[in-house]
């Protein structure tokens, strides 16, 4: 009889920076209940990956389940798997960071359970061959991916049992393909399903070994599931369908495997992740070429066999398709940068070298830089903690200075072109003079805080989903058709497909507008001011002198034959920055225009107690910082974030007209498609049509609340 082995693997994970009741939600639901079942079935044999994160957070609000870990590696039921301590992707951050997040994962396995890992799991199984070498030298002998990885570099899918070997400067890796099958099966058919498909794709020539691999979240997250494989006791009733059925279909481990199995053969894998993974990495007009041509090869069984060469693009696009992640990406590589040199100068055993890693390394969590159907780059609470720990990294290096005031031009962003990173003992800003001379960073040290972690409004491919939503909405309620259950979670509120405001530059503070005179409110609202200039999108001239940036720009009126001059001195001051200006417009516009400058800021809650907004010293009725409307004669708003026990201070030197409106995204969560406060803007306006000259500070400072 043909015999199958079955390796059955999980992946938990959670990102730094998730709220608490939602990881002991996921404890609860998920990942406690899944080992108490593999518990009463000693005869079933699994591996498990978590991150460092989440061994820590379990450790200190559940230190029983560590207990069971322990217990289930003692008797040899449970494998435990290594990997990046904090999840990154491992191509995307430097080799010393690579081989320190192995490292403390693997001493923590050691030290908790006393085991020594052999294996390595891949965020978001995101391939790269140089992997190979890393992980090699950093004392793995194997990984997993997907097997369409695989069916990309030419083998069929009936070609994937047991695992392969690769090599990168000769240093050997295993890989084990993931059966793709099998990740649609368990937990959504039932037991009996999975049984035959593993009994169809046994070898009668020689024993079959089967990969399933996948987020433990499915067995209790994802909707449904909890239902599924608790209540309706699945998950009970495959364990014991594996025991029935031990004769011929084993459950193993993967070291069990190596130390057993001879390789299958020799491969080199592509660049890969899984195929939605690579879909969502394209620009938007792509994905839906993309599916096209999948839908086109979506016939007999020689197209489906094409359909592995059809796939998606490279995971590292993200930081092209979103200018965001970039920043936060190459800020975490001048960090890790920054640590590296004073590693080579004190020793890597050096306690601020070691302070510093710990932060950095939690700062190259996954999770914010990237964004598919669910949240990641879209949840500010990700993004403000990527931000936190790279901050308080930094400033641990900056210890290490004279303490004086700085400013230094650096290509911050990789982009070719020059930023002004200005530094404090308290702040520091970074101005992109090619991009409007916008601000895109504005780190309050002893807060841990950007108070400019803003996110730009872009289309994204299943907005059309959304507006087809409401599309349907219109038509049921003309024809009063019931709405199914299902139609009725996928959108969180009504005509949500209204908020789909896109915006036409990035977000950030000190962006300049010059627009029609009798444009009101809600064009800045609506993301359509009619710009007379092209401020926004203009390369400003720059000079630093010591710790002044002048910028400059002189700047065509549209329709008209006039020009604006913008003439701002800039210098980070210890409580913000500072901005004089001097406009001019040079000539005759045509019909009045008016001069604005467009400050923002990122409190993370739109609608919070302990957050609100101020004028001149006074609460506002509807102060919220998600709030819309128009501020008249007013010199100073204030942002005040008692939570984080910081007020952004927004000011002039005269009484200003203030627009203020909410930047708000619409994204995909697990349970449909829903409003995403990303910061709010506000417009200071003179309160005069420009005509010709126009004097006058701004400031934005951050102060303890």
């Amino acid at each position: 009889m043909a015999t199958v082995e079955l390796i059955f693997a999980v992946h938990n994970h959670q990102p730094v920076g998730n709220f608490d009741h939602v990881i002991e939600d996921a404890y609860t639901r998920a990942y406690a209940p899944f080992l108490e079942v593999l518990e009463q079935h000693p005869g079933v044999r699994a591996c498990l990956h978590q991150p460092g994160v989440l061994w820590e957070w379990i450790e200190a609000q559940h230190p029983d389940y560590i207990e069971q870990v322990r217990r289930l590696v003692q008797r040899g039921q449970l494998e435990l798997l290594s990997g990046g301590y904090n999840e990154p992707i491992l191509p995307v951050i430097p080799e010393r960071d690579r081989r320190g997040q192995i490292k403390r994962l693997n001493q923590w396995l050691l030290d908790r359970f006393g085991v020594t890992a052999r294996g390595g799991w891949l965020a978001e199984r995101v391939w790269e061959p140089q992997l190979a070498e890393s992980l090699t030298r950093a004392a793995l002998q194997y990984t997993v991916v997907d097997d369409s990885h695989f069916t990309s570099a030419g083998l069929s899918r009936n070609e994937l049992d047991g695992y392969f070997i690769t090599e990168e400067n000769g240093q050997l890796l295993r890989i084990f393909p993931i059966a793709q099958k099998l990740r649609y099966l368990l937990p959504f058919a039932e037991p009996e399903e999975t049984l035959d498909w593993a009994r169809a794709a046994a070898n009668e020539e020689r024993e079959t070994l089967l990969v399933h691999a996948d987020d433990g979240e499915k067995f209790g997250i994802w909707p449904g599931t909890h239902e599924l494989c608790y209540e309706r006791d699945w998950l009970e009733r495959f364990f014991s369908a594996l025991d029935d059925n031990s004769a011929w279909l084993r459950t193993t481990t993967f070291s069990d495997a190596v130390a057993k199995h001879a390789p299958r053969g020799r491969v080199y894998l592509p660049t890969a992740s899984y195929a939605e993974m690579m879909e969502w990495a394209l620009p938007v007009t792509a994905q839906s070429r993309l599916r096209a041509a999948q839908e086109r090869l979506s016939g007999g069984t020689d197209e489906e066999e094409l359909r592995a060469f059809v796939r998606g693009g490279f995971w590292r696009n993200f930081l092209a398709r979103y200018p965001e992640s970039n920043w936060m990406h190459k800020k975490m590589l001048s960090v890790s940068r920054r640590i590296e040199a004073q590693a080579s100068r004190r020793g890597e055993e050096d306690e601020l070298v070691q302070r510093a890693s710990e932060h950095l390394w939690r700062g190259q969590c996954n999770c914010a830089y990237w964004h598919g159907l669910f949240g990641g780059l879209y949840l500010p609470h990700l993004r403000h903690a990527i931000y936190r720990e790279l901050i308080e990294a930094e400033s641990l290096l900056d210890r290490l200075r004279d303490g004086q005031n700085a400013s230094e031009v650096v290509d911050f962003d990789c982009d070719g072109r020059p930023e002004i990173l200005m530094r404090t003992n308290t702040h520091i800003a970074v101005v992109k003079p090619d991009a409007g001379g916008a601000v895109y960073e504005l780190d309050a040290r002893r807060h841990r805080f950007n108070v400019l972690d803003l996110m730009t409004r872009r289309p994204e491919s299943y907005h059309d989903n959304l507006r087809s939503l409401a599309e349907q909405e219109r038509g049921d309620a003309d024809t009063n058709r019931t709405v199914s259950i299902h139609e009725l979670v996928r959108a969180k509120e009504p005509d949500l497909h209204r908020a789909l405001v896109y915006d036409r530059y990035r977000r950030g503070s000190f962006i300049d507008h010059l627009f029609a005179a009798d444009a009101g409110a809600a064009a800045f609202d609506a993301a359509r001011l009619p710009e007379r200039a092209a401020l926004p999108w203009s390369a400003y001239d720059w000079r630093l002198d010591g710790s002044v940036l002048r910028l400059e720009s002189d700047c065509p009126v549209q329709g008209a034959d006039a020009r604006v001059v913008v003439v701002r001195r800039m210098r980070l001051v210890d409580s913000g920055l500072e901005c004089a200006y001097e406009v001019l417009l040079d000539g005759d516009p045509g019909s009045p225009c008016r001069f604005g400058v467009e400050l923002a800021a990122n409190l993370l809650a739109a609608e919070a107690p302990d957050r609100w907004i101020e004028t001149e010293g006074r609460r506002l009725d509807e102060g919220h910082l998600g709030s819309r409307g128009v501020l008249r004669s007013v010199q100073r708003v204030d942002l005040v974030d008692t939570w984080a026990g910081l007020r952004v201070v927004l000011e002039a030197d005269a009484p200003m007209e203030v627009w203020r409106t909410p930047i708000e995204t619409v994204s995909m969560s697990e349970s449909g498609f829903e409003r995403v406060y990303q910061g709010s803007a506000f417009l200071f306006l003179p309160e005069q049509p420009l005509a010709p000259l126009w004097r006058g500070t701004i400031r934005q400072r951050i102060e303890d609340a």
